[in-house]
């Protein structure tokens, strides 16, 4: 399920920054929202990243504990 998130948060960022002609045509927007998209998409990602690795770190420690 995360790396659903990562994938989709992540790969939207990359598409927003590479850019889409259709989406250009139908809805123009002004590269400051652009911009903010990507930094929205790109910051979900990393913090979906981050809990990921810091839940991978505590389900390990319990696993050694035991």
């Amino acid at each position: 399920m995360l790396s659903a998130f990562l994938i989709l948060f992540v790969g939207n960022g990359i598409h927003l920054l590479i850019g889409d002609p259709y989406f250009e045509r139908a809805r123009p927007e002004t590269s400051s929202v652009r911009l903010g998209w990507i930094f929205v998409s790109i910051g979900v990602g990393a913090i979906s990243l981050i809990w990921w690795a810091h839940h991978e770190n505590r389900m390990t420690k319990k696993k050694i504990e035991k």
